[in-house]
């Protein structure tokens, strides 16, 4: 598995107290790290919580995205496209997650 910089998962999506808002937050070990907040002034209170919650499952997302491409590359060479091209999406993916 490639190295990571980001905070290590798992993280969670948290609604403040009466700031209209979320916050998405490390959890345990790394409790109280804080890591964004997302303020529904501009998109609302169901789309902010959706959007906080996508956020706070992006180190459990990547960690899943690894998992199927380093089983996806396992497999290869393969004959078939369309497991190649699963495996190039999940490479782009996991590039942009990392910052390369």
């Amino acid at each position: 598995m490639q190295e990571t910089r980001h905070t290590p998962g798992p993280w969670q999506s948290k609604s403040s107290d009466g700031l209209r808002s979320f916050f998405i937050q490390a959890a345990p070990p790394n409790h109280r790290k804080d890591i964004a907040d997302v303020w529904t002034m501009d998109v609302g209170e169901l789309e902010a919580r959706a959007n906080a919650q996508v956020m706070a499952a992006a180190p459990d997302l990547l960690a899943a995205l690894q998992n199927i491409y380093e089983t996806l590359d396992k497999l290869a060479p393969c004959p078939e496209a369309v497991l190649d091209e699963l495996a190039v999406t999940a490479q782009k993916a996991i590039a942009k997650a990392l910052g390369k």
